[in-house]
């Protein structure tokens, strides 16, 4: 609307140019200048409640942020536990065939020996024991 461009050097050229202008146009230009600076504080109040929400927000996340990390250290923790104890698992069941040979080796000796008692305590039973020529009766058919 009004310009302000300098037409004479110095620094009163503004100065002048205000002083010719009448005293309507001076309160349209204050008016104007009213109504930019509400603009610019209604832009800085929008600008400081977007700084404001995005200060909360980026506490919010930071929280949660620390939370997981908890979370993931908690579970990094227990994986390790469990990798631990898989790992004991595997070495145990590695030993499970040597340790099965063994009993079955165990098992076939401890067979043999029955074996050797039974037919040895058979073989004896059988020579000393008296020899009956008919079974003995059950009393029943007489």
């Amino acid at each position: 609307m009004f310009s302000f461009a300098k037409r004479e050097s110095g620094a009163d050229a503004p100065n002048k140019e205000l002083q010719k202008l009448k005293r309507q146009d001076l309160l349209e230009l204050l008016l104007e200048q009213m109504r930019e600076g509400d603009q610019l504080e209604a832009t800085i109040a929008g600008l400081n409640a977007q700084i404001t929400a995005l200060t909360d927000l980026t506490d919010y996340l930071k929280q949660n942020l620390s939370e997981k990390d908890a979370l993931v250290d908690q579970l990094q923790r227990r994986l390790d536990l469990k990798d631990k104890i898989i790992a004991q698992l595997l070495a145990q069941g590695r030993k499970l065939p040597a340790e099965l040979a063994e009993m079955e080796e165990l098992l076939a000796v401890e067979q043999s020996a029955i074996e050797t008692y039974i037919s040895e305590n058979y073989a004896a039973a059988q020579t000393t024991a008296p020899r009956h020529s008919t079974p003995p009766s059950t009393g029943g058919d007489a």
